[in-house]
């Protein structure tokens, strides 16, 4: 081989290798990968991923059938993802050889993966916001509709009736004042669903102590709130997120767990927010449990989104603790708009 040549493929930074059509090593550039002179004489197969091993014996044997060349990805066993293009040595049907130029592509392979994890991940949020419209869709045409309507003709009634039968007309009146104020509290209520006023006129403190009293006045179990440390104005959408997830563990735990008492806990330190929801009731075995049926899903989904995690351990007849960290975002406030040159 040409000096030239030998010093040009030993400074490669691709893997470069000549195999027999058995796949034994007759060459290998040795500049990548120290030690690559123990390889002479074998085969590469068995430092691949087992999966792969099979269809590449199969396509080196194509490879020197045809005398095409051919592509193949492949894992090894040091996790380490190969874009190898195999090139016949002689004629078709003749080849008694094969070079294999290898390119490491794992950087590009993680991104790939994690790409396809963000897009699920994305796709299950997609359905989770979808079918929180579906059920405020709901809300708004089968509940606040109606009785809007309701309202309407009771008032209609009111004034085709009147000037005839006064008391039967007040009556109706009256009937469509209470249909309306039912109305405005059901409207209200669709309001703080999709986002607690309370968020961002007080702060998720103070929001959480609401949520908490709502969930004691409704009576059952002794609710425990802890706030520990001084825990700043956050980011508008981690406080909404960081409300969603405790709301959706406090009411899985306030529904299901049996437990006399709850704890829900916040905190922030070294740039993180910590929120925690335990009970001391029957618990689940979370093998077997329907995740979307208990909300678990949902809480380490917006956790993920944040770029958090979620913790969800749960033991039958131990109860359950779901501890969520998420990074620390201050609110920042806006600076006003100067008014416009008249």
């Amino acid at each position: 081989m040409d000096s030239n040549f030998q010093s040009l493929l030993e400074h490669s930074p691709d893997m470069i290798l000549t195999v027999d059509r058995d796949g034994r090593i007759t060459y290998f550039n040795h500049g990548p990968m120290p030690g690559a002179e123990d390889l002479m004489g074998t085969t590469g197969f068995g430092y691949l991923k087992a999966e792969y091993r099979e269809p590449c014996r199969e396509l080196l044997r194509q490879a020197c059938a045809t005398g095409e060349a051919r592509h193949v990805e492949v894992l090894d066993v040091f996790d380490i993802w190969w874009s190898c293009r195999v090139v016949p040595l002689g004629e078709a049907g003749q080849g008694a050889a094969a070079m294999i130029i290898c390119s490491d592509v794992t950087e590009r392979k993680r991104a790939e993966a994690a790409l396809r994890g963000e897009q699920a991940l994305l796709r299950k949020l997609l359905e989770i916001h979808e079918g929180d419209r579906r059920r405020l869709a709901h809300e708004i045409r089968d509940g606040l509709a109606q009785e809007m309507t309701g309202a309407l003709l009771r008032l209609q009634g009111f004034r085709e009736q009147v000037g005839r039968r006064a008391d039967e007309a007040w009556r109706s009146f009256d009937e469509g004042l209470r249909i309306l104020s039912a109305g405005i509290g059901r409207a209200r209520q669709l309001a703080a669903s999709v986002r607690p006023t309370a968020l961002d006129e007080l702060g998720i403190v103070t929001t959480l102590e609401d949520l908490i009293a709502h969930c004691q006045a409704r009576g059952g179990q002794q609710i425990e709130f802890v706030c520990r440390g001084h825990l700043p104005r956050l980011a508008g959408p981690l406080e909404h997120a960081l409300f969603r997830i405790v709301e959706e563990s406090l009411h899985n735990a306030w529904r299901h767990s049996q437990s006399s008492r709850i704890l829900v806990e916040i905190s922030s330190e070294a740039g993180q927010v910590r929120a925690t929801v335990q009970d001391w009731g029957v618990g689940f075995d979370p093998a077997t449990v329907t995740e979307r049926f208990f909300g678990l899903q949902g809480v380490r989904e917006r956790a993920r989104l944040l770029g958090g995690s979620a913790d969800i351990r749960s033991t039958p007849g131990q109860g359950t603790r779901v501890v969520v960290g998420l990074p620390l975002v201050p609110h920042v406030e806006l600076a006003p708009s100067p008014p416009e040159a008249s």
